[in-house]
């Protein structure tokens, strides 16, 4: 418990000194704009409203897109970083970020643990996967999960999010929870609590979690995701790095400072 307190002084720390720190960006901000054919071009903005946006590129000069063209627009900081790819979710746990309509991402954990989610609008996005050694037996295990995002202010998000596993010779269980994010894509923090549903119901049993993540550099974040039971006297703790790409991540972490664990995230 005193490791946890620790951890979570030191997280809250180093993402308020992050947050106040985060540029406000300008016209002249950098950045990478993909297209709808998967393309991507870099380029400083020189203008841009609701419908379009011109850009500097180096070789092209000046170029004008219509947003209705752009997939997405990754926005550098100013030290030319590019933004997490991965915002909406630490290792297991979500935030309270949602997928924008239209984007989607696949998860492979310890390559058992297979799962694709999906933006179906800007603020409501959904799930499902499937675990291999149960499927290979005869009795899979299923996942299945939907949020929905309520922004409050730049720095301030909620939602609404439910999880389900099903075996289909035991039946679901699974959590509904309320997530509270704070701070930006790329450093936050995150409380969440909610009831278990076992049984056809809700369980009596409140299930807090504790989740954030820091930037450090380039490449790397400081993740950590816990697990608590108060009913219980019990938690499980999830600590590590995020390796960071373009559009990919790959989450190294130790549970309860022992047991390793490796999740692949790709954006589609």
């Amino acid at each position: 418990m005193k490791k946890l307190i620790l951890f979570t002084i030191l997280l809250v720390a180093v993402l308020q000194t992050k947050i106040q720190a985060q540029q406000v960006f300008s016209k002249q901000s950098e950045v990478i704009l993909i297209l709808n054919d998967n393309s991507e071009i870099r380029g400083l903005i020189i203008e841009e409203d609701d419908n379009q946006i011109v850009i500097q590129n180096d070789q092209l000069g000046l170029l004008t897109f219509q947003k209705t063209d752009i997939k997405k627009i990754n926005r550098l900081n100013n030290k030319g970083w590019i933004a997490n790819p991965n915002p909406t979710k630490y290792f297991i746990g979500q935030s309270a970020f949602s997928l924008k309509k239209g984007e989607g991402y696949y998860q492979n954990v310890m390559a058992l643990v297979n799962g694709v989610q999906y933006g179906i609008t800007d603020r409501l996005s959904a799930g499902v996967g499937v675990e291999l050694i149960s499927l290979t037996n005869g009795n899979p295990i299923f996942l299945a999960n939907a949020k929905y995002a309520i922004p409050i202010s730049g720095k301030l998000k909620f939602a609404a999010s439910g999880n389900f596993l099903t075996l289909l010779d035991e039946g679901t269980i699974g959590s509904l929870s309320g997530l509270a994010t704070y701070g930006s894509e790329e450093s936050n923090f995150t409380f969440g609590a909610g009831y278990g549903i076992a049984g056809g119901g809700l369980t009596s049993d409140v299930v807090v979690t504790l989740n954030g993540m820091v930037r450090i550099a380039r490449r790397f974040s400081l993740v950590m995701e816990n697990y608590i039971l108060p009913g219980n006297n019990e938690i499980l703790n999830l600590t590590g790095v995020r390796l960071i790409n373009r559009r990919n991540t790959m989450d190294l972490m130790l549970v309860q400072g022992q047991i390793p664990l490796v999740s692949f995230v790709f954006q589609f």
